[in-house]
Order: structure tokens, then C-alpha cells, then sequence
């Protein structure tokens, strides 16, 4: 009886971890397609703001003389 017991635990531990591996599989992907999208819009957002900056003549960087 213990035998079977055994037989039937380690199954249900192996389809619960293999249950979980698949998950944080897929919310890892998912993740990554987050993290390319971010990625994207940060480089079009520099694009622009470089575009916007050069536009009006001012530096890229403009030290802040206010000593507040």
C-alpha cells in the first residue's frame, strides 16, 4: 500500500513542478516581450526629445543654474 502511496505522490509532485515550470515559462516570454516593447518606445521617445532639443538650439544636457 505504502508503495503505491509513493508511486503516487512523486507523479503528482512531478506534474505540479512541471505545471509550474511551464507558467513561469510563459510569464517569463511574457515578460520579455514587455521588455522589448519598453525598449522600443524608450529609443523612439530619445529620438524624439533629441529631434525636439536640436530643434530649439539647446544642448543635449543643459546644467541647471538655480541653486534650489
Amino acid at each position: 500500500m505504502s508503495n503505491h502511496l509513493t508511486i503516487v505522490s512523486v507523479l503528482l509532485l512531478l506534474f505540479y513542478m512541471t505545471w509550474f515550470m511551464w507558467d513561469q515559462n510563459k510569464l517569463i516570454h511574457n515578460q520579455s516581450d514587455q521588455i522589448k516593447q519598453l525598449e522600443m518606445q524608450s529609443f523612439y521617445d530619445a529620438i524624439i526629445i533629441q529631434h525636439l532639443r536640436a530643434k530649439q538650439n539647446q544642448p543635449l544636457y543643459q546644467q541647471n543654474d538655480n541653486p534650489i
